[in-house]
């Protein structure tokens, strides 16, 4: 009996107790929710505005994550309530220009470099997605962006938005579907 109660305080301690457990987080999710919450704005710099939102949350409600829940799903549901606080205050439209300057390029092996005219071909599909991508309503586009810039599944999606799973893949579908008319 003494064991079991040891486990369940030992469950009921937080995963954030100090600033190495934080930075760990920090370093673990950074990127990830980066990815996540600038495919939703399509904006560098209201991104980085949200992640560091993101993140100090994360740090002001430390104690309230505790070791029986999955710190992945915890952080991404707070990026995504801020993501949509963040539309309910700006009113941004669903059709955001995307500045074209922001085009990345992964860094590739020298024997790997695409020939001039591939790269080019590559830009204008990557741009084409992209354009593709901001036509979509946020919650299709929400579940794109998760499902394949994340490489989350469908039930880590449906666990994340508390939206059935059947209905994660019903957006998914109608949104490729969107997507494939417009092309």
């Amino acid at each position: 009996m003494v064991l079991a109660e040891a486990l369940l305080e030992a469950e009921a301690l937080p995963v954030v107790s100090n600033m190495d457990d934080y930075q760990k987080l920090l370093s673990e999710y950074l990127d990830p929710i980066y990815r996540f919450v600038f495919g939703m704005v399509l904006d560098k710099d209201n991104a980085d505005d949200i992640v560091q939102e993101v993140f100090i949350k994360v740090w002001n409600k430390r104690s309230s994550l505790r070791k029986d829940q999955s710190p992945k799903a915890y952080i991404y549901q707070i990026a995504r309530n801020a993501t949509v606080d963040f539309f309910r205050k700006k009113r941004v439209e669903v059709f955001s220009s995307f500045d074209q300057d922001e085009t990345v390029f992964e860094d590739t092996l020298e024997s790997e470099e695409l020939q001039p005219d591939e790269e080019f071909e590559k830009a204008e599909t990557v741009e084409e997605v992209r354009k593709l991508l901001e036509q979509l309503p946020p919650k299709y586009r929400e579940v794109v962006v998760l499902h394949v810039h994340q490489e989350q599944t469908f039930q880590e999606i449906s666990d994340l938005t508390g939206v059935p799973m059947n209905t994660v893949k019903s957006v998914y579908r109608r949104a490729l579907k969107m997507m494939h008319q417009k092309l």
